[in-house]
């Protein structure tokens, strides 16, 4: 995995970049952030990634389960356990995503600061 620093700027991996891509499809300032290496992609992940409980979510039982403990826009306007359980799913993604953007910063800046 290349990565690290051109001319002092941070080089996102392609891995991260793609994944980036694939997270947020309809996000093209994300997009153009991770390609050049943008240290505010880590805000914007941060941000994106939400509240959802999601462990409570894909151990749910039923629907009105979740719908009883939480407050999102999100699970009360769903219509089927599955649906709030896919939603869940690509939380959790969000939340990887992020801890790897964090890993590979830090890298960045033990390396270059």
């Amino acid at each position: 995995m290349e990565r690290w620093c051109v001319m002092g700027k941070l080089q996102y991996s392609q891995e991260l970049v793609a994944d980036v891509k694939r997270l947020y499809p309809d996000q093209p300032a994300i997009h153009k952030m991770a390609e050049e290496g943008n240290g505010f992609l880590g805000r914007y992940l941060d941000d994106a990634r939400g509240v959802i409980a999601i462990d409570t979510v894909l151990l749910a039982t039923s629907l009105r389960e979740i719908q009883d403990m939480a407050r999102l826009q999100t699970v009360l306007l769903a219509t089927s356990l599955r649906e709030i359980q896919d939603k869940a799913r690509l939380q959790k993604e969000k939340n990887s995503l992020y801890a790897r953007w964090g890993n590979e910063y830090n890298q960045w800046r033990k390396d270059n600061v």
